[in-house]
């Protein structure tokens, strides 16, 4: 457990190297041309092996439902954000009254420390939030603020977005605040910290920008309490 954490804390500090930082070239995952097609049984995504043992439990009637919602949890924190889509999309075709199912489409659509949003997905986005939102009165007060968070995200409109990361990450901080034994809320609560100056958590000399000591703290803590947490290990690095 020592060497873990003192293994993921210096790959974390890395972060304070600005040329690593500088040279290195990102993106959203593409998805291929027709793989958002129907299969020949209308699965929207296939059912993918290996990924951890991980789960982000939700409100659905669908247990199929639910291994496509912890899929694409664990997909989004291996930054495969267009496979996560599609893998959200199936639960939201397996269970179409699943509120997470629409809260994790819109949540990939974002931005992430490895790529800005594209413009022209911000009006679906918010449509998504709207339509996790028309059906929070079937869920749990849990995923009611998940959705309410990510409702600050997005107003369909581009030119708001630094406006809306910051908004996003406040609400992110009340929800952990809110649910302190929720890992996933935490974990996501440092991401949309993160995602507010991405590659830029040090300066030039190694100390911590604004935001990086709360960050660390919260990952640490994640990390204390479960050391295979998939989301945490990958923002630590």
């Amino acid at each position: 457990m020592i060497i873990l954490v003192c293994l993921i804390s210096g790959l974390f500090w890395i972060g304070a190297m600005p040329s690593l930082a500088e040279q290195t070239s990102h993106q959203h995952y593409a998805m291929v041309k027709g793989q958002d097609k129907p299969g020949p049984e209308g699965s929207l995504a296939p059912r993918l092996l290996n990924l951890g043992k991980h789960t982000f439990p939700v409100t659905t009637k669908s247990g199929r439902a639910q291994e496509f919602i912890n899929q694409g949890i664990n997909l989004t924190y291996g930054f495969n954000h267009a496979e996560a889509k599609r893998a959200f999309r199936e639960a939201a075709r397996l269970d179409p009254h699943c509120a997470m199912a629409y809260w994790g489409q819109a949540l990939v659509i974002g931005p992430n420390i490895n790529a800005p949003m594209n413009p022209e997905d911000e009006v679906r986005a918010h449509q998504l939030v709207q339509k996790a939102l028309a059906l929070k009165a079937l869920i749990t007060p849990r995923e009611q603020a998940y959705i309410q968070a990510l409702a600050q995200r997005y107003s369909g409109k581009a030119g708001e977005r630094a406006k809306r990361d910051q908004a996003y990450a406040n609400a992110m901080r009340k929800l952990y605040q809110q649910f302190p034994d929720d890992l996933d809320a935490a974990v996501l609560f440092a991401e949309a910290m993160m995602d507010l100056r991405p590659w830029d958590y040090w300066t030039r000399d190694g100390r911590p920008n604004p935001g990086t000591e709360e960050v660390s703290n919260v990952l640490q803590s994640v990390v204390g309490r479960n050391p295979d947490h998939p989301g945490a290990l990958h923002f630590w690095i």
